[in-house]
């Protein structure tokens, strides 16, 4: 993806969608083998254009090594019901209910029709020194370019005027004591890397519709009564944004999965697909080969090495912004 028409976000920026640094270096490295790789996996669906990407969090868990993201991308080569069916049947519960993984649903995730990209993200990550002043910056910006939308695109001036009134509900809840700025970060991080993810498939094959469908998460619902589903309008909007800059026409293609906020997730035995690779992922002390349980063992050693269903970076945030892919040494299961 081209990010030269995207500015750094420094006072003299009044309106624009801002797209923070981590995704530009995010995106130097995906470019490289992570990009060949996946328009590899999409060659073998020409025939596709409708096409699932679930989501999974494995974050701030004290227990865990890592913090991890992962995205899991699905042809639409069946109903919901038909694949939530076979998925069950392989596997019926999420990692940390489970003992044991079926080897079948190893052999899925490493050979069949799923492509999965997995991220670990540094867990003391902040995206910039002042993250306040940064998100009020962010905002005011974003606030200035909707609202310029309103006068130059009136047919969608109901919907700009009420994200205006979300973003400026945002500013006050930032501005508060004791404000959760963990969440406004992880929420920018995941909604942007979403967005860029569903971009790039767009651009490299022919979507008619994209879907993002993401577990129950805390972020999915943070201060909804003031800000409603916030992450889903930000993944709307950079979808936008991105397919915009490259030049793609993506009106009617996004659609996002709304998920139950009690009981089971109506689309729940998909979401044990990134479940699986997030949850062994966050678990793995790969710097020293161990992981808490013998459950994790048969995925790192049959999924970590499967590149070609399943891709593995690194976002750095402390210390300078850098990422990196991680590539694993088949006989040691250690990064190369």
């Amino acid at each position: 993806m081209e990010f030269s028409k995207f500015g750094d976000m420094d006072a003299s920026h009044e309106i624009g969608v801002g797209v923070h640094e981590f995704l530009l270096h995010f995106n130097d490295t995906f470019q490289q083998s992570g990009k060949t790789l996946l328009e590899k996996y999409l060659r073998e669906f020409t025939e596709i254009t409708k096409w699932i990407l679930v989501s999974d969090y494995a974050f701030y868990d004290k227990r865990k090594k890592h913090d991890i993201v992962t995205f899991s991308l699905i042809p639409y080569i069946a109903s919901f019901e038909e694949m939530s069916k076979a998925l069950d049947g392989l596997a019926p519960a999420d990692i940390k209910k489970t003992r044991r993984v079926n080897p079948e649903f190893l052999q899925l995730l490493a050979n069949g029709p799923i492509f999965s990209i997995s991220i670990k993200l540094d867990r003391e990550r902040k995206l910039y020194s002042d993250e306040r002043a940064y998100h009020k910056k962010k905002n005011e910006m974003l606030i200035g370019q909707l609202r310029y939308w309103t006068n130059s695109t009136p047919a969608g001036k109901n919907k700009y005027q009420k994200m205006i009134k979300v973003l400026q509900n945002l500013d006050h809840i930032i501005s508060g004591t004791g404000a959760n700025l963990k969440a406004v970060r992880d929420i920018e991080i995941v909604s942007t890397l979403a967005a860029y993810l569903m971009c790039e498939i767009t651009r490299l094959t022919n979507v008619e519709l994209i879907g993002w469908f993401s577990d129950r998460d805390a972020l999915l619902n943070f201060k909804a009564a003031k800000l409603g589903h916030f992450i889903f309008e930000l993944v709307d909007l950079y979808y936008y944004i991105f397919c915009a800059t490259e030049q793609i026409e993506s009106k009617g293609k996004l659609v996002i999965g709304m998920p139950e906020t009690t009981n089971k997730v109506w689309y729940d035995a998909l979401i044990r697909i990134p479940d699986l690779l997030a949850g062994t992922f966050a678990d793995y002390d790969y710097e020293n080969n161990i992981s808490t349980h013998d459950k994790f063992i048969p995925v790192i050693e049959k999924l970590f090495v499967a590149e070609k269903r399943n891709l593995f970076f690194k976002i750095n945030f402390d210390g300078g912004l850098r990422a990196g892919r991680l590539t694993w040494d088949p006989l040691t299961q250690k990064p190369l």
